[in-house]
């Protein structure tokens, strides 16, 4: 199990999909210090609670959006 202080983070990303229907439902970028902030220690290691990222860092859904109907349309 890793520990969140021995990861050296610059940029992580938080993607989140519908559990029905898989559609993407927001993107958002965190520097590592924020990341740090928002998680919260937990028995099987750090976690990050989605209505605290939720509130937080950069919006880039569109362009995940967008990549993701880009690679959709790859299909067949």
């Amino acid at each position: 199990m890793f520990q969140f202080d021995s990861l050296d983070i610059d940029l992580a990303l938080c993607i989140r999909f519908d559990r029905e229907t898989n559609a993407l439902d927001w993107a958002l970028e965190f520097t590592g210090e924020e990341l740090r902030n928002l998680v919260s220690p937990h028995a099987r290691g750090p976690r990050l609670p989605m209505v605290r990222a939720r509130r937080s860092g950069i919006d880039v859904t569109a362009k995940f959006r967008s990549a993701y109907e880009a690679l959709a349309g790859m299909k067949g």
